[in-house]
């Protein structure tokens, strides 16, 4: 018997109906509420020691932790600011929570920082540390101080082409606008001068 006929054979039993039988296994959430709840009532106390330590041993500065609720929520809006009501499967509800206790971490955060001395803002000249040397990243800056000016340079130019182009179409309008009024003049002039009898006493100027 060769290899392709008992490869045939064993497909054939394989495919007996009754051989096989559909099991379902069990889902397992991660975050299920009643491991949850096991974990924290038992790790609690040991979650707090470690915090208390931790808490005890670092000055804010170096842990920078923000506990806080969320910033209230904008006006005519249906957000909420109880977690509880959130549906985890709304995107939108659930990232604009997410801002909004970030927001609220930085509206606190900020004026702490400001307390301490620590600058919040940074320079203007600030160079990231990074594997280019400084000399390179001086002079990618001047590249880009020069190309700035050339951009503005550029857009001056532009601005002054229209400011004139303007004029010109300006200056065009007005002269047309006189020709016109100038030829309604000289028109009725020539009319009044046509009628039988009539003395005309008009001077265009």
């Amino acid at each position: 018997m060769s290899d392709s006929e008992s490869d045939a054979d064993l497909q054939e039993l394989a495919s007996v109906p009754g051989l096989y039988r559909e099991v379902e296994i069990p889902k397992t959430y991660i975050n299920n509420k009643l491991v949850v709840t096991i974990l924290s009532f038992f790790l609690q106390p040991m979650l707090v020691s470690a915090l208390e330590r931790l808490r005890n041993r670092l000055p804010w500065l170096e842990r920078l932790d923000i506990v806080n609720e969320p910033a209230p929520p904008p006006k005519d809006t249906d957000l909420d600011n109880d977690i509880s009501k959130i549906d985890p499967n709304d995107d939108f509800k659930r990232e604009a929570f997410f801002y909004r206790q970030a927001q609220a971490a930085v509206l606190e955060a900020i004026p702490r920082l400001h307390e301490l001395n620590v600058p919040t803002r940074r320079p203007a000249d600030y160079f990231a540390e990074m594997i280019k040397s400084d000399d390179h990243m001086v002079k990618v800056r001047e590249h880009i101080v020069i190309n700035k000016k050339r951009l503005e340079l550029r857009e001056k130019a532009r601005q002054l082409r229209q400011a004139r182009k303007f004029g010109k179409d300006t200056q065009k309008e007005v002269l047309e606008a006189r020709r016109l009024e100038k030829k309604k003049h000289m028109d009725a002039l020539k009319a009044v001068k046509r009628r039988p009898g009539v003395i005309c006493t008009m001077n265009y100027i």
